[in-house]
């Protein structure tokens, strides 16, 4: 009939409704959103969650008396006088502290992902930056020596002189990938 027998401080706490006025008027199909109490009896009579009469860890949103949805877990039985249902009982535990933690949990896990990505980056750009200063120093101190031992036409200085801007200016970009490095080590 959905009188309500037992009720306690917490289920005051979830449902927003006093224990006296709960025990004397509450409906307990008003603490379900439409519909919902019929599924809850449907699945108390089958045999999904640990046989007829029986409904273990079920996930179901309750309301509060401000109409706010709170998750809940809902344990419950039937009580049975021979084998007619006289009543139910049930257990709701309170889902909100648990999901909000889930919630942030995941937030720290896409954080930590981030944090491993950048690592990866920054040993990637100094082995990038590594593979790139040895050769760059070689092209740069040829470069540089044969501007000074030799003779050349002032074209070939030109050339010379912007492979060695450009060379200057690759080591400046390794140079930034190193201090990329040094960033993201310390994140």
């Amino acid at each position: 009939k959905g009188k309500v027998i037992i009720y306690n401080d917490t289920a005051e706490e979830i449902f927003g409704y006093g224990v006296q006025e709960a025990l004397a008027t509450l409906d307990i199909r008003a603490i379900y959103p439409a519909g919902v109490e019929r599924e809850v009896m449907r699945q108390l009579r089958s045999e999904a969650h640990g046989g007829p009469g029986k409904l273990r860890s079920y996930l179901v949103d309750v309301l509060h008396r401000d109409g706010t949805r709170i998750p809940i877990n809902l344990n419950a039985a039937i009580v049975y006088e021979g084998d007619r249902e006289v009543a139910t009982i049930g257990f709701f535990h309170d889902m909100r502290e648990t999901l909000h933690m889930n919630k942030v949990l995941e937030k720290v896990q896409v954080q930590l992902m981030q944090s491993e990505k950048m690592a990866s980056l920054g040993k990637l750009a100094a082995g990038v930056a590594h593979q790139l200063n040895n050769p760059l120093g070689g092209v740069t101190l040829y470069t540089r020596l044969v501007l000074e031992d030799y003779e050349l036409p002032a074209g070939a200085r030109d050339d010379l002189g912007r492979v060695l801007r450009d060379a200057e200016r690759c080591r400046e970009t390794v140079k930034e990938l190193l201090e990329f490095t040094r960033q993201t080590r310390h994140l």
